[in-house]
């Protein structure tokens, strides 16, 4: 007991409540008022040979409005060069997140594998955007959820459709391949808690609306609208993969467009409006 009054009061200073308080809670708490900051870099205009992103702005004014109805406090930076990126994440990364319960961090821009562009051509690693908040470098974000959603495209593939085969089709399909195959208590992994939402699998394009905006930002606020308005408690994977198959329905150009979630979430995140 008098290790739990410790432990408790250790957790209260440093903000990290979710290590020891909720370390046995299947959901993230979300009690704050604001609940964290919502990040959006919108990168429309650019130099260097690369196309303006007519129609980011429908994106960012989306995002603004409907995570600013979940509680974030929003700030978007508009038309940034790669440094000014990596210099505004790492200055985030500086915040005390004591009084927060998340972090939200949008990138619309152009990109290739593993790597966004800023405003001058220049490459941003997807590294780069996460390494200021592992739990090393942002401790008062340990064991708080991290978002990070990457509108942008990851290569010059373009996703084909296919019929399902047949179950005898499959199971033929399944035998022709192949698989390769002490910590304390109380601590949470440096990488624990993040996930990052790809607007496209690795190798591909991803598409985006002149006028309406892209097709991955638009259908995730669709689907966050319709489960923080529901009674149900759906969590943002049950989000993101509603998000995957509406996206995965849809033909763009001829061609298919398919989302890829990432995460190291140790529970639960449900999103409703305060």
């Amino acid at each position: 007991q008098q290790l739990a009054i410790i432990l408790e009061n250790y957790t209260q200073s440093t903000g990290c409540t979710s290590i020891y308080q909720n370390m046995y809670s299947d959901y993230y708490t979300l009690t704050h008022n604001p609940r964290g900051w919502c990040v959006v870099f919108n990168n429309e205009i650019f130099t260097g040979g690369l196309n303006n992103r007519k129609g980011t702005q429908e994106d960012a004014d989306t995002l603004k409005e409907v995570f600013t109805r979940l509680g974030f406090q929003v700030k978007i930076h508009n038309n940034c060069t790669a440094e000014q990126m990596k210099k505004k994440i790492n200055d985030l990364g500086k915040n005390n997140f004591k009084s927060d319960d998340a972090l939200v961090v949008f990138v619309l821009s152009h990109g290739e594998k593993g790597c966004v562009f800023g405003t001058d051509w220049e490459k941003v690693l997807l590294k780069e955007l996460t390494d200021p908040f592992t739990s090393g470098r942002a401790p008062t974000l340990t064991g708080k959820p991290k978002l990070f959603f990457i509108q942008a495209c990851q290569g010059d593939g373009y996703q084909k459709g296919y019929r399902p085969c047949s179950r005898e089709d499959e199971n033929r399909k399944k035998e022709a391949w192949q698989a390769d195959a002490s910590i304390p208590d109380e601590t949470v992994p440096e990488l624990a808690d993040f996930l990052i939402g790809m607007s496209t699998v690795e190798e591909c394009k991803s598409f985006r609306n002149k006028r309406t905006g892209s097709i991955y930002i638009q259908e995730l606020c669709k689907q966050l609208k319709i489960a923080a308005e529901s009674q149900v408690m759906d969590d943002i994977l049950t989000v993101l993969t509603r998000v995957n198959r509406e996206i995965s329905k849809g033909e763009f150009l001829s061609y298919k467009q398919m989302p890829e979630p990432k995460y190291t979430l140790t529970k639960k995140l449900v999103l409703k409006y305060i």
